[in-house]
């Protein structure tokens, strides 16, 4: 488990004000989800939490009762336990080695590309390398969303900048064209720009 999930999904439910439960799924010594009708327990729980709430709620009053509810302080208490469980935990209180955090003039200094110019002028930059080598989703949309939480939403003045070393913009126009293309649209709702192999575009240029 990447610890830094966790922290994704506490700032999201900070910026969104959404209740975000995470199921601790029970397991055997093998780590496979166990089979007998005990391993439906939370899940039961969780959902009749929700039923319980009544329909004319507003969604406001809706996420307040389940971030108060029984099941969801005891998934967190469960996942503190976990996370105390991994080692070298600490390490996920740092960016990964596929993400930096710089300013403006060191990303000049290190890419060659003013991204002022380009109209990103946030003081930090958060550079997350994606390295696919063609235009995908999945593990790199979620990932970009964990980071765009995790660095950017609560900071005002960073902004998160996606480096695709080995996708040039033509190749993104290409994918671009489809716009039911579900890796274009989350990439750019992640990333106020994107670094191809030949430039620097800012969200509102794709």
């Amino acid at each position: 488990m990447n610890l830094r999930l966790f922290g994704a999904l506490d700032a999201m439910t900070r910026v969104t004000k959404t209740a975000l439960t995470t199921i601790n799924w029970p397991v055997d010594a093998a780590c496979e989800v166990r089979r007998d009708r005990q391993k439906d327990d939370d899940v039961k729980e969780y959902v009749g939490t929700l039923l319980d709430i009544p329909a004319d709620a507003s969604i406001a009053h809706l996420n307040r009762q389940m971030l108060e509810s029984k099941i969801h302080i005891r998934m967190l208490k469960e996942r503190g336990e976990f996370a105390a469980t991994v080692k070298r935990a600490k390490e996920y209180d740092l960016p990964p080695r596929s993400v930096e955090i710089v300013t403006q003039k060191t990303f000049f200094a290190g890419y060659g590309v003013n991204p002022a110019a380009a109209g990103i002028a946030s003081a930090e930059l958060i550079v997350y390398n994606v390295g696919m080598k063609k235009i995908r989703s999945d593990p790199y949309t979620g990932m970009a969303i964990l980071y765009h939480y995790l660095y950017i939403a609560e900071h005002s003045d960073r902004a998160l900048i996606l480096w695709f070393p080995n996708i040039t913009h033509r190749m993104w126009v290409t994918a671009a064209a489809n716009q039911r293309r579900k890796a274009i649209r989350l990439f750019k709702h992640a990333a106020e720009g994107i670094m191809f192999k030949d430039g620097l575009i800012a969200r509102d240029a794709l």
